[in-house]
């Protein structure tokens, strides 16, 4: 019991220094990062679709 303790311990200590390293990300970060994933987004709903365009010949 001892020993789950201790790992719990190191957990949160290792979490805890994340988070407080961790920063918000600026406007300009947001709004690149969410450009990123609409674009991403749009790909895989494109290839989704031609996939599945194809598959409606076969």
């Amino acid at each position: 019991m001892s020993k789950m303790m201790n790992k719990l311990n190191n957990f949160f200590a290792s979490s805890r220094r994340i988070l407080n390293i961790s920063q918000k990300p600026t406007t300009k970060e947001f709004g690149f990062m969410a450009k990123i994933i609409a674009i991403g987004i749009v790909v895989i709903g494109v290839i989704g679709y031609f996939v599945k365009l194809i598959a409606s010949f076969f």
